[in-house]
């Protein structure tokens, strides 16, 4: 169905009816249905039927329009007013479900990225923690336990993180850059 939710907000589409002389005749009295009725008693006519619209889509207030507002937002329903000549209560149900098929493509795409943000987070490495790399630094001497050089020392898992290991002492040792390249992900 062709509803076109306008990509501009209802105080907006007012703004441009009040400019184009569309919403106050010439004597400055608002225009909405038949009725015409004085400025001040029109904006508050105007702000009961935005209230409304937060609730349930609403007829634009002005005669002859084919706009309809709802959660802040315009839709023109011209195409299936005059296509298929439905009721007021068919075209609010229309508009409600063009607002939910934009809500739901939010919450898939919420999920999908908000998912990824998860894997992401899952995916980086625990650091390991402040005491463990003193007790280790200690213990190893600040040196690397295969060759002995004290340059480019790096944390090492005995066990790689991938294959199970953890951050303890008892897993880590010390190796310089060389020495742990070598190494790489094997379990010695």
């Amino acid at each position: 169905m062709p509803i076109k939710k306008l990509k501009m907000p209802v105080e907006q589409w007012i703004k441009v009816k009040e400019i184009s002389g569309r919403l106050f005749d010439d004597r400055g009295r608002f225009i909405g249905g038949e009725q015409r009725i004085e400025i001040l008693q029109a904006r508050e006519h105007l702000q009961e039927i935005i209230q409304r619209s937060e609730e349930e889509p609403v007829p634009a207030p002005i005669h002859g329009e084919v706009e309809w507002f709802f959660k802040g937002y315009v839709y023109d329903v011209s195409d299936i007013k005059d296509r298929y000549n439905y009721n007021d209560e068919q075209i609010q149900l229309l508009i409600l479900e063009d607002y939910d098929k934009e809500r739901r493509k939010f919450e898939r795409l919420r999920r999908l990225y908000k998912s990824e943000d998860i894997q992401r987070e899952s995916q980086q490495r625990e650091r390991i923690p402040e005491h463990v790399r003193i007790a280790v630094w200690r213990r190893d001497g600040g040196k690397c336990v295969r060759c002995g050089s004290r340059e480019n020392l790096e944390y090492d898992h005995i066990i790689p993180v991938s294959k199970g290991g953890s951050n303890t002492a008892r897993n880590i040792e010390l190796l310089c850059e060389r020495c742990n390249r070598e190494k790489r992900d094997r379990i010695e």
